[in-house]
């Protein structure tokens, strides 16, 4: 009964902390910087120029960090230190949580902290020791590590050797193994692997458990990339679906699977169905990270592209010009993706006639 509400309770402060959206607390923070600035700083550009220079996500992420994450890391050492389980519990919870906001090098070294603490007081063969390599798979994968493959392959070894093939915590590992496969293009393999842990992870802990979400929303990359559109299509909508019940509608993982789904579809005949996705993940982007961020500036891009292959290019003209004006001013005008923006752009003048402008663009 103890370790169930020791499970419990560390779920519920993984799932707290992964709620923590850096690009929308960023998006938070410049707003309310902006507005302080406003009221005392007459000239609007030059406050915007200001604004621009900094880095409000990884400032927000700092704060977490300094305020949140590293004294939570003190206070379970010393406080549990006489109970090493508990321990190695919370501080894979944290592990996690610096997994989501990318900070791989500090996921790295706690992961290995607790994988050496809970080798020494358990064994190999122990399921919290088995939990903490499969944190090292995820910051391996994350931090796009060559000997991914191999470190993958023989983690899913020691769980088949200790759990059985069977185990629900080897499905997992299967399905860890399979997301870096799809990653690196190995599609065919990824495939067969996600299928099967997916539905593993699904039968025993239901559709919408996290790590049979992302499996399956895994496995319709896997399946997209080998150009099979259509057949990607009913799991990338589950896959959002499921998502949205878990992390919220407006989190960066729904609108990332409303994404694919969107782009799927598009490339499956019905971008007629795409439009209105498309549109609906910039409309969240914008409000929640504000118009001129990068993923909000894709995704105005998507549905503008989008718009073109439709024949709506006076609908979409408006859209690419912000999308170009966007990458200028926040990544430069000499930045691959600004250059790319402004050829959208030009490809969508053209099919308005306006060739001045398509001259102006090109030129540029």
């Amino acid at each position: 009964r103890r370790a169930a509400q020791l499970q419990a309770v560390t779920k519920f402060q993984t799932d707290m902390l992964m709620q923590f959206a850096p690009d929308r607390a960023g998006a938070s923070l410049r707003k309310a910087v902006a507005d302080a600035l406003g009221k005392t700083v007459p000239d609007a550009n030059a406050t915007a120029a200001a604004l621009n220079r900094i880095d409000y996500t990884g400032l927000s992420i700092e704060m977490l960090d300094d305020a949140i994450l590293a004294p939570s890391i003190d206070a379970a050492q010393q406080r549990f230190s006489d109970q090493p389980r508990v321990e190695g519990m919370l501080l894979l919870a944290l592990t996690e949580a610096y997994l989501g906001l990318d900070r791989f090098d500090k996921a790295r070294a706690l992961q290995e902290q607790v994988t050496t603490l809970a080798r020494k007081r358990f064994g190999a063969e122990d399921r919290l020791t088995l939990m903490s390599l499969r944190d090292e798979m995820k910051w391996v994968r994350l931090a796009k590590s060559p000997d991914g493959e191999a470190i993958g392959r023989d983690i899913v070894r020691q769980h088949e050797r200790y759990l059985g093939v069977n185990d629900i915590d080897t499905a997992i590992a299967r399905g860890l193994l399979g997301e870096w496969l799809m990653q690196h293009g190995k599609t065919t393999e990824a495939e067969s692997i996600l299928r099967d842990s997916g539905s593993r992870i699904a039968r025993e802990r239901g559709q919408d458990d996290p790590d049979a979400v992302s499996a399956r929303a895994n496995l319709a990359f896997a399946i997209s990339s080998q150009g099979r559109y259509a057949e990607s299509v009913p799991l990338y909508r589950s896959a959002a679906e499921s998502m949205a019940k878990v992390f919220g509608a407006d989190h960066p993982y729904t609108l990332t699977s409303l994404n694919n789904l969107a782009y799927a579809l598009n490339h499956s005949g019905h971008g007629d169905e795409a439009l209105p996705i498309y549109r609906r993940v910039f409309e969240a982007r914008r409000r929640v990270l504000g118009a001129k961020h990068r993923a909000t500036l894709i995704s105005e891009n998507n549905l503008a592209v989008g718009l073109g292959r439709q024949g709506k290019n006076a609908e979409a003209e408006p859209l690419q010009r912000e999308v170009y004006a966007g990458f200028r001013d926040t990544l430069g005008a000499h930045a691959a993706t600004t250059l790319h923006a402004g050829l959208n752009l030009a490809r969508n003048e053209l099919a308005l006639r306006h060739h001045a402008d398509v001259d102006a663009l090109v030129a540029e």
